[in-house]
Order: structure tokens, then sequence, then C-alpha cells
């Protein structure tokens, strides 16, 4: 039977969600998943204009907030759905894959069927896409790939069939994959090398030569376009911006700039040139052979940066060639090389992760699928045809193994970083997310005996849970003392929020252990300020419940009041917390 297009897609879904039907069961992150859907929840009804000019220091990716607030209009938040959402753009990305692996088979008069369907299984079950896909906060480069995959879609349908409307789809899809994330600027160069190829393959003799070149101009303008944009909409608040700033101008451990023209300057840089090849090595070897898979990825063994180097010769070589294959290995090389400047500036919670391989491994997979499909129409022996046969279901099968067995693992956080602290056992941030799994499962005594022995920078949040100890050592005084010489420090605003919220239990405990009237008051005044600078830092109406019960506490029945009526008009309506507020703002109103 022959094989058709509706069989094509028909085989994709059906591989694409059984391999990743066990993430739909999978909790929130602990890391980024639960923060941001906490923050989300107790945030007031936000506008666009709060999603495009927001007021705090981040990263400018206005269209992946409003999906997140857009989810929770739509279902609360719920986790399956934030889980599907996330299965369902993986799909559109692999059916894209598809598009786009057939468009250019067909130019290079290959299978139109098999070769853009052995490029999308590929990529379907590619293990080390279940990062980005399972973890709720992987949309970014989810979102981001799939934009990424329409410019190329109508940059190759502007160079073959010339109309003003691809362009207009060039510039939209490429704005729109830089609002989802900054990543989609790197696509830049593919772009450009897609004219190039083209052109080198005679689809675009006869053309005027500004026209060749229109795909690329217009995302040049789309770049300045966003650059423009986002300066506006953030100016000082550019989270992304003072990263790269530090990464490309000092050193991470010394803070030497790199632009004084010293010993030490050249050493740095050096150091910089060589982390960024090895580490480039490493996710080379990770798009061809993934496994094991990691979470916390922290350290790359030296001997990758020969690979890394061979890497480089290899892009060289494909820049010399310019084979439509090779313009899909340089555009991988293109949109990984951003997972390089946050491993060399550690600005991210694990250095190296395998999310940041999401759209390299889209193109990669196409690269290799069109160039050995063009070695085999070549060849003239019989042996290669049969062998590719049987070890492409061979192959398909394992990666379709390794995807579901990793959505067993993220189907419980113990279990993921269980997995994590095994392959990583040095990466203290992910033997703290797991003393919290633990201690949230009651396990305490194993969580406070990772927590003893961990060592965390002080400018890492991390490092709170410190007070954990404390309090299980009856070390209350300690624990405020320590969380208020952190307040005093100069940190991030979540950072802060976490001190403010260990306040306020600390205070809390040391009240149940005090006897003293006078030094309940003194406590109670003091958690009545810092809850107040936590509803003023985070507007979460939940601190005006607690607010209210403080002030129950103190007397202030005129304040509780109007504290639980704020609380009880504000709260959503799923929150346990909205009626007793209603109850006891009514209660307080009678004489």
């Amino acid at each position: 039977m022959k094989l058709k297009y509706w069989h094509a897609i028909a085989l994709i879904f059906c591989i694409l969600w059984v391999a990743y039907y066990p993430a739909l069961f999978a909790p929130l992150n602990t890391v980024d998943d639960l923060r941001m859907v906490n923050e989300q929840l107790a945030r007031p009804v936000a506008g666009w204009i709060d999603i495009w000019f927001p007021n705090s220091v981040t990263y400018y990716r206005p269209l992946i907030n409003g999906s997140f607030i857009l989810d929770r209009f739509l279902w609360n938040l719920e986790t399956p759905f934030l889980h599907f959402e996330n299965i369902l753009l993986h799909w559109v990305n692999t059916l894209l894959v598809f598009s786009l692996t057939r468009l250019v088979a067909s130019k290079l008069a290959l299978d139109a069927i098999k070769v853009p369907l052995v490029a999308a299984l590929a990529f379907a079950v590619h293990p080390i896409n279940t990062e980005a896909v399972i973890w709720v906060a992987g949309r970014a480069d989810l979102l981001m790939t799939s934009f990424v995959l329409i410019c190329l879609i109508c940059t190759i349908r502007f160079l073959l069939t010339p109309h003003w409307l691809w362009l207009i789809a060039v510039f939209l899809s490429f704005a729109l994959g830089c609002f989802a994330k900054e990543t989609a600027l790197f696509v830049l160069p593919g772009v450009l090398l897609f004219c190039f190829g083209l052109r080198q393959q005679g689809q675009t003799s006869g053309w005027p030569q500004w026209s060749v070149f229109g795909p690329a101009l217009i995302c040049l303008l789309g770049t300045v376009c966003y650059f423009s944009l986002r300066f506006y909409a953030l100016r000082d608040r550019d989270l992304g911006l003072q990263h790269v700033t530090k990464t490309v101008t000092l050193s991470p451990e010394t803070d030497v700039s790199l632009s004084v023209p010293s010993h030490v300057s050249w050493d740095l840089l050096w150091h910089k040139l060589e982390t960024a090849l090895t580490v480039a090595g490493f996710y080379a070897r990770k798009l061809i052979q993934p496994m094991p898979l990691n979470f916390g990825i922290i350290d790359v063994p030296a001997g990758y940066f020969w690979v890394g180097c061979l890497v480089l010769l290899f892009g060289i070589i494909l820049i010399r060639k310019q084979t439509l294959p090779g313009v899909f290995f340089l555009t991988a090389m293109s949109l990984g090389s951003v997972s390089l400047l946050v491993a060399l500036g550690n600005i991210s919670w694990t250095p190296i992760a395998e999310r940041y391989m999401y759209a390299p491994v889209a193109m990669t997979v196409m690269g290799i699928t069109l160039a050995g499909a063009i070695s085999l129409q070549k060849s003239k022996s019989g042996f290669w045809p049969i062998a590719v046969r049987w070890c492409l279901p061979l192959l398909l099968l394992a990666g379709m193994s390794g995807a579901l067995q990793r959505g067993f693992v993220w189907q419980d956080n113990l279990t993921l970083f269980s997995d994590t602290v095994a392959k990583s056992p040095d990466f203290t941030l992910a033997q703290n997310e797991l003393a919290k799994v633990l201690w949230e499962r009651g396990r305490k005594s194993e969580a406070l005996e990772i927590l003893k022995s961990l060592k965390v920078p002080d400018s890492q949040e991390a490092s709170l849970n410190k007070v954990l100890v404390l309090i299980d050592e009856g070390r209350l005084e300690d624990a405020r003392e320590f969380l208020l010489d952190k307040l005093q420090s100069k940190t991030s605003g979540g950072y802060r929020t976490s001190i403010l919220q260990w306040l306020d239990k600390v205070l809390g405990l040391l009240k149940e252990h005090s006897d003293n009237p006078e030094q309940i008051l003194n406590y109670d005044q003091e958690r009545l300020l810092y809850l107040e600078r936590l509803h003023n830092n985070t507007r979460d109406p939940f601190y005006l419940y607690r607010i209210g019960q403080v002030k129950m506490s103190l007397g202030d029945y005129v304040g509780a009041r109007m504290s639980f009526a704020a609380a009880h008009d504000l709260l959503p309506n799923k929150s346990p917390y909205k009626l007793a507020a209603g109850r006891l703002a009514e209660r307080l109103r009678l004489p």
C-alpha cells in the first residue's frame, strides 16, 4: 500500500500522543512552575498593557505571559490543561517540521511523504525534547519554535513563489517568535542562509537581487522594531539584557572586565572560549545521543572541548558548501548558540539544560534526514536502503521508549529530583528541591539531613531553607536574626518576598512559644509590618486575609473588618479563604 499524506499525519499523531501521554499526569514542578501559577492566581485581573509594558524587572516575553493569563481565564491554570497545551504545541511543531521538510524535499526531488515523515517522527520522539514539553515553564521554547518554523516556511515560500504577502508572514512570525522568547532572534542567520542556499540551487535565477534577500531584510527590520519596543517597555528593567551584559563583559567568578587589556583579561577570555566550545561539544553529542537525560546538568567533561572544535570546523565547511541540508545544521548552531551565553553567565537554575536544544533538534533532524535521503538517492548499493529500512524503526522505538520513560519520571517531583541528585550529586539547588519535596511529604528527618549538609551561597534563595534547620533545633530567635540580616541585603523582588514569608512564619512560632503579653504584642506588630509589605509587593489578596487576622489579634477590629472585606472581594471564588473572609467581615460589623 502506498503511503499517503493522511497516513503520515495520523501516524505522527498516534506516536506522539502515546509517547507523551504520561506527562498529562505530572504535577507542577517546584522549580518555576509553582511560583508562576501562584503569582498568576494571586494577581488581580491584568490587562494587555500590563503584559506588554510590565513594571517589574523581567525578561520581555509578552506572548508567554499572555498565554498564562489566558490559561487563568479558560481553566484557572489547572495542571493537566497546562501539560495538555505543551503537548499540543509539540504536536503542532512536529507538523511544522513535517511541512518544512516536505517543502524542501520536493525541491530536491526527494520523496515528499516518507522523507518528511522520518524527520517529523524523529523530532516527535527525540528524548531530549521531554524537558521542554513536560516542564510547564518550558512553554517559551515550544512557542518560540512554532514561530521560528513558520518563519522559515514562509521564507522558502517567498523564495520559490515571490509575493509580498509571504514577506508580511515572515515579519509577523519572526516578531511573534521574539515576543515568545528572545532566542528567535537567532533564526535570522538561518533565513539569510536559506536565501543563499536556494540561490545556490538555482531556484531564484533571474530574480531581482533585492527579492532574493527580502526575508532576511524583513527579519532585520523586525529585529530593530523588537528591540525598540523592548527598550521602550522595560528601559532599565530588562533582566535579559542585564544578564547578557554581565556575561559578555564580566567574569561571573571575579567580576573582572574583559575590556581591560591585561593578562588576567586574556586568561578570562580564553576560559570563556574554552567553556563555550566544551558546552557546544556536549550539546552536539546530546542532539545525536541524548541519554542519560538530566534535569540539572552542571558539569561537562573537559574532553568535549575537542568535540566543540570539530563542530566549529563542521560549521565552517557547511558555510563554504551552502547546501540546503547544511543550512538546517547551521540554523541549529545559530539557535543553539544562545545556550552558550546561559552556560557562560550561569544565569539560569541550571547552566546547561536540555530544553535549550528544542529548536536546534528540529533543525538537526531535518538536516540529517535530508542529507541521508540525498545520499541514499545517489547510492548505487542495495545494502544501505535495506539497512535504513530496518534501523529507522528501531531508532524511533528507542526514542519513543526514552520519552515515555522520562514522562513517568516527571510524574512525581520526588522521583524527578531524586533522579537529578543521583546524576548530579554536587548540584546544591537540586538537593535543596529534593529536601523541599521530602519535607512536604512528611519525611522531615531526611529533608533536614540534606539541608544541614548543603552549602548554598547566601546570594541564592535556596539558602533560606537554613531556617528549617534552625526551627528544628529550636533556635527561633537565631532564625529571625538570620532572616532580618538577609532582608537588609540587596536581593531580587522574589527573593525578598520569600524572606518576608519566612519572617511571618518564624514570628508566628515565636508568638506561640512566648508567655510574655508585651512580647506577643511586639511580634504581632512586626508581623503586620511584613504582611503589609508582602501585599504591597505581590498584590496577593491572601495577605489581606492574614492582615485581618493579625489586626484582630491586636484588637483593631475596624481595620480587621476592612481587610477581611477587601480580601473577600478580591480572592478568587475557588479560594478556601474567600468564604471565611466574608464571614469574619460580616461578624465584625455587629456592635
